[in-house]
């Protein structure tokens, strides 16, 4: 199947090639990333590839799929609310500019 790269950790990473492709990319429930920004990753090697979003089910301890795609929103990280991003910094800076 061609060479792998062992990693510490028994890890392993192949090349994609005709005999390994990516079918699948799963986003974490905490994740921040946005659909747009996988797309736009995988470029034109995005069709045919399954893009899902997980999310913390709600009355047990599991990872389930967001069947809502809809709802893939900015987690509070992302609006700045617990590690502000680079626009919130902006824009608090501004705000503080603007009050002096």
């Amino acid at each position: 199947m061609g060479d792998a790269s062992p990693l510490p950790g028994g890890l392993y990473f192949f090349d994609f090639n005709d005999q390994v492709r990516l079918r699948e990319v799963i986003v974490g429930a905490e994740s921040d990333v946005y659909r747009a920004e996988v797309l736009s990753a995988l470029g034109e090697a995005a069709e045919g590839i399954r893009i899902r979003k997980a999310r913390l089910a709600f009355k047990t301890f599991e990872v389930v799929e967001q069947r809502r795609q809809y709802l893939w929103k900015p987690s509070r990280r992302r609006v700045g609310h617990l590690e502000p991003t680079l626009q919130a910094l902006v824009d608090g800076a501004l705000r503080e500019r603007d009050s002096s």
